[in-house]
């Protein structure tokens, strides 16, 4: 009886998750879509507006981002370049980093504490407002969310290809921007 109330309970969780993630989602395309590019936003559109890959690059050294996000953007633009279709990168990785979020804290903590953090980090105006903006955060914080979610699963089932996925998160993080190294030697301290 126990068991059937607990699998009971973990579905409407995990359904209960998919619906917040989705409302984060549509809480930042909705925050999207309501205005103009600001300057630093201009900024890295301007830097991935290039005529070939290779001026991209030499275009990004001038940022102090690393250039991985001029990149993606140099050929994210060859199929829109409205504000939106722009900011829809960061967008996407703000909702994965809500479900990333989600799955490493249920594993850490449990599923009511999984369900608190994914409703303060999809509906919070502060990270709905960074994921809404053509910038490197919200792909920061996705790629380190699934980091850390790939080093728990590795150390729990002693897997070489959670390690890396989480060594690839990890790098892909810090492509993205340079404050994931902070969180590379907080890790290494763990």
């Amino acid at each position: 009886m126990t068991e059937n109330k607990n699998h009971w309970l973990q579905k409407r969780a995990y359904l209960a998750a998919v619906f917040i993630t989705l409302l984060g989602l549509l809480a930042r395309l909705w925050t999207a879509s309501g205005t103009f590019l600001n300057p630093d936003e201009a900024l890295h559109f301007r830097l991935a507006n290039q005529v070939s890959l290779a001026l991209a690059y030499k275009a990004s050294l001038t940022a102090s981002h690393p250039p991985l996000l001029t990149l993606l953007l140099f050929y994210w633009r060859r199929l829109g370049t409205s504000e939106l279709w722009l900011r829809l990168p960061s967008v996407l990785a703000g909702a994965a980093f809500c479900w990333m979020f989600y799955r490493w804290l249920t594993k850490a903590a449990g599923s009511l504490a999984g369900l608190i953090g994914l409703l303060l980090v999809a509906l919070l105006p502060p990270i709905v407002l960074v994921a809404a903006e053509l910038r490197q955060y919200s792909l920061l914080l996705a790629f380190l969310a699934s980091a850390l979610y790939f080093l728990d699963e590795a150390f729990a089932e002693n897997s070489t290809i959670r390690m890396a996925a989480f060594s690839s998160c990890l790098y892909l993080a810090m492509l993205f921007h340079y404050s994931a190294f902070l969180f590379a030697a907080a890790l290494g301290i763990y």
